[in-house]
């Protein structure tokens, strides 16, 4: 059992939109995936709650970057002020065993913020709102 105790190196993560890789990125949170409560209570529940599982939601994908030219700002923008819906995206994270583990689901851009911090680099951070579910599934890691 490879990486059980130590964990897996972030370094080769990838997100794909539109079929290419987003290059930059620092930081990448989520999908956060959760499941909305039913109450499903009635007088013949005794003295406690009973609850089932409701509709589930993707979530989303918080994403950070290092702004580098107008093109990779144009990608955000774009998406945005159109509406895209990035269909078949994907967040690739490398197994530590030579393979990704691949997150596959529909995106839209939620929300975009640039940061130029006086002492620092110029940054970004976008919001990805994930809409129906999330697939998982194994690719080779090809050099």
């Amino acid at each position: 059992m490879a990486n059980d105790v130590y964990g897996v190196w972030s370094q080769g993560t990838k997100l794909v939109l539109n079929s290419d890789n987003v290059s930059n990125i620092t930081n990448i949170t989520g999908p956060s995936i959760s499941v909305d409560e039913v109450d499903v209570s009635s007088f013949d529940s005794g003295k406690f709650r009973e609850f089932k599982p409701g509709l589930a939601d993707a979530g989303e994908l918080s994403v950070e970057g290092n702004h580098v030219d107008k093109t990779s700002v144009d990608l955000w923008i774009d998406a945005v002020d159109d509406g895209t819906i990035f269909e078949d995206a994907e967040l690739k994270v490398p197994d530590g065993a030579g393979n990704y583990v691949v997150y596959t689901f529909n995106c839209f851009v939620q929300e975009y913020e640039a940061e130029a911090d006086f002492e620092d680099k110029v940054t970004f951070s976008a919001s990805l709102k994930i809409t129906g579910g999330v697939s998982v599934s194994e690719e080779a890691i090809v050099e």
